[in-house]
């Protein structure tokens, strides 16, 4: 940096524009003022030789430097150094961006609940189309129900979701059939199959408290 001339009723503290890395320049002074950054030199310099005349400071040599000095701190607020490195646009745009990544992080409570896939499958043979049985609640599916599945092929499959504490499966009764087998699958993975004949003394259930 060269040597600063300064007249005699003039103090030494001295002003210059800093250009930091992202292409903004800084007027600052050694007393401790500081312009915004501005994207434009000219009106760095422009705010600088304001200050110079409004305060009597002298202007360094050169005016313009390119890089931030560690040493050079106008002042030590978090809102001057915030200031210092956030452009105008991003301070303007925060909230908006805020905003929209809270909602989406915020969790919704039904969420942090495990649900599980469930497929239960059900056939029999025999003369019947229908049986008795027992199974989860559609409406309810902490509680069972019982009623009758009929279906003219003598099959019938239901999938659904549950959580903890939910009933899954069916436990049928032989009713007129000569034979009835049950299938229970959860999250694609078959956990239990029972089937029993009529008169074998077997009574068939794949119905479960799911935990």
């Amino acid at each position: 940096m060269g040597t600063t001339h300064h007249s005699p009723n003039t103090r030494t503290t001295l002003v210059t524009v800093w250009s930091d890395v992202a292409g903004r320049y800084h007027a600052v002074c050694d007393c401790g003022w500081e312009d915004k950054p501005r994207w434009l030199r000219s009106r760095a310099q422009l705010n600088g030789w304001f200050h110079c005349t409004e305060s009597g400071h002298a202007p360094s040599t050169p005016f313009v430097v390119s890089v931030w000095p560690e040493a050079v701190t106008p002042r030590s607020s978090l809102r001057a150094i915030w200031r210092r490195l956030t452009p105008w646009w991003v301070i303007a745009f925060l909230p908006l961006l805020i905003i929209p990544v809270g909602l989406w992080a915020a969790p919704d409570a039904e969420a942090l609940v495990r649900y599980d896939r469930v497929t239960v499958s059900v056939a029999w043979d025999g003369t019947t189309t229908c049986i008795n049985a027992w199974e989860p609640d559609p409406a309810n599916r902490a509680t069972i129900r019982y009623g009758q599945i009929c279906e003219p092929d003598q099959a019938d499959s239901a999938t659904y979701f549950v959580h903890a504490g939910d009933w899954v499966g069916v436990d049928p009764e032989m009713s007129g059939a000569d034979l009835i087998a049950c299938t229970l699958a959860v999250n694609g993975d078959i956990v239990l199959t029972d089937a029993a004949n009529r008169g074998d003394g077997h009574e068939v259930s794949c119905l479960r408290q799911w935990v």
